[in-house]
């Protein structure tokens, strides 16, 4: 933990060999039973539910703190929040971006309700909320600016953001799936008109159901997920 989110770590099996051998001393034969055995104790002692991570869509981690959507205010960082992605930018109430609003007046051709729907989409895809179970499919002809807006729907979120082919998702693809946990924005490449989408992955992403996921190599695990989905 460090800085409002969780991330994943590689160091710990190494620590634990570092720990049986410094306890040679006492007797203990550090073997790679033993090495197994306390990380098996460990990940039952220590491991969270799969429900606990991201379970709480009124906050928005971000670089100065945690935006709290019911109380409209930033507060600090906590590690009982259990958020495994931040955004990459600070909140600031008094910002302001001209070039921002230029643009996507001019991307929506001058359709203020339009441009209104788009930024409200914006917000809510940064949040870990699902319950509306939406997707945006963005439609135009060429230079339409739905890369460039892509693109900066990448950098707002950072390590919140996967790139992800339904139409390659197999019927069972476990282990196309395995990087979703924790993302808040899903972007898809444009649709291939011959090749049919994997819509059951589909309704479950936006839908925030419990999907079961594998690394290679790895052990089957659970999910909930938390992306929005942006397709071009």
């Amino acid at each position: 933990y460090k800085d409002g989110i969780w991330k994943p770590t590689d160091k710990v099996e190494s620590e634990v060999w570092d720990i049986l051998i410094f306890a040679k001393s006492e007797g203990v034969r550090p073997t790679k039973n033993i090495k197994l055995s306390v990380l098996d104790y460990m990940q039952n002692q220590c491991r969270k539910a799969d429900e606990t991570m991201n379970s709480s869509p009124h906050l928005v981690c971000m670089q100065n703190g945690v935006f709290d959507l019911r109380k409209l205010k930033l507060i600090d960082y906590d590690p009982a929040h259990y958020m495994t992605s931040k955004l990459e930018f600070s909140y600031d109430p008094d910002a302001d971006c001209p070039l921002w609003k230029e643009t996507v007046l001019d991307w929506m051709s001058d359709n203020e309700p339009g441009v209104r729907h788009l930024q409200e989409a914006m917000g809510y895809s940064m949040t870990s909320d699902t319950k509306y179970q939406m997707a945006w499919m963005l439609a135009g002809e060429g230079s339409n600016g739905t890369d460039t807006f892509l693109e900066l729907l990448r950098c707002l979120v950072g390590d919140a953001h996967h790139e992800l082919d339904l139409s390659a998702l197999s019927v069972d693809d476990r282990y196309g799936i395995a990087n979703l946990p924790g993302k808040k924005i899903v972007t898809c490449a444009e649709a291939v008109s011959d090749r049919p989408v994997a819509d059951s992955y589909f309704k479950k992403l936006i839908s925030g159901e419990p999907m079961e996921a594998r690394m290679p190599y790895g052990r089957p695990f659970n999910f909930k997920p938390i992306c929005k989905i942006w397709w071009s």
